[in-house]
């Protein structure tokens, strides 16, 4: 219930969703119109983050969007 009461973004990423998957509906069972990311692994949940500090800093955009051309030039060169 922290999305409610905050304007920052909330990230859930449930522990154990492979060991305990019915965890993941406490994140997902969230009231209309709050805002909130379910996430369900946390190396996603790390990148999630770094693309919404990179929407009002620039540095962090330039890292991310070189890290995604270099992805997408090693996987052009792959073929």
């Amino acid at each position: 219930m922290l999305a409610a009461h905050t304007t920052w973004p909330v990230i859930s990423v449930p522990p154990g969703v492979k060991e305990f998957p019915e965890d993941v509906w406490s994140s997902v069972h969230m009231p209309s119109e709050i805002p909130n990311a379910t996430i369900l692994e946390g190396s996603n949940a790390v990148l999630f983050a770094f693309n919404v500090l990179s929407s009002k800093n620039p540095v962090a955009y330039m890292m991310r969007r070189f890290a995604i051309e270099e992805r997408m030039a090693n996987s052009a060169s792959a073929y």
